[in-house]
């Protein structure tokens, strides 16, 4: 009995500590130096004793593009849950439970709304909207194997690409 107990308290120490080795490798690092295409110059990114970043840019582009990237670091998986709301596709990936939902919001229209909004935006609108979609796939595309959110290795999600659509559909939501 005594024996049966140790191996059980050794597995479930092991199995505690792969979980966490295992969780810890898709938590993004605040230090070091982050290289990401799509940037036009150098952009500084500092981190208060919170851990919110603060972005400095020469372009209010990059500072788009940054904001964009970092979003995708941190916030992926909620970006994706979100996005898949607004499009009426939560049951893809949640299964018959989020039926109903996705029956109302494409009842809602909000993708073809957020579509139609994109259009009649002025060109800065659209250009930091176009900006930060880019950062945001530019930061995704970072993310590969264990460092993709944990959602995204347990469900098997590779998401799409991020539009500038995307982000409105998620305002409007």
């Amino acid at each position: 009995m005594k024996r049966l107990f140790i191996a059980i308290s050794l597995l479930a120490v092991l199995a505690g500590g792969g979980a966490w080795w295992w969780a810890r490798q898709s938590i993004p690092l605040l230090d070091g130096e982050w290289r990401l295409s799509g940037l036009s110059g150098p952009v500084e990114v500092l981190h208060d004793g919170y851990g919110v970043p603060h972005v400095y840019a020469r372009d209010t582009g990059d500072a788009w593009f940054v904001a964009g990237a970092l979003h995708a670091r941190d916030r992926f998986w909620q970006m994706e849950l979100y996005r898949r709301a607004a499009h009426g596709r939560l049951s893809e990936v949640l299964g018959e439970a989020t039926l109903a939902l996705d029956r109302r919001m494409l009842t809602l229209g909000i993708r073809a709304a957020a579509a139609a909004e994109f259009t009649r935006l002025g060109p800065s609108a659209r250009t930091a909207l176009s900006r930060y979609a880019e950062g945001v796939n530019a930061a995704a595309a970072t993310l590969q194997g264990r460092q993709r959110p944990l959602e995204f290795q347990l469900l098997g999600i590779t998401p799409a690409p991020w539009t500038p659509e995307d982000s409105l559909a998620i305002g409007r939501l």
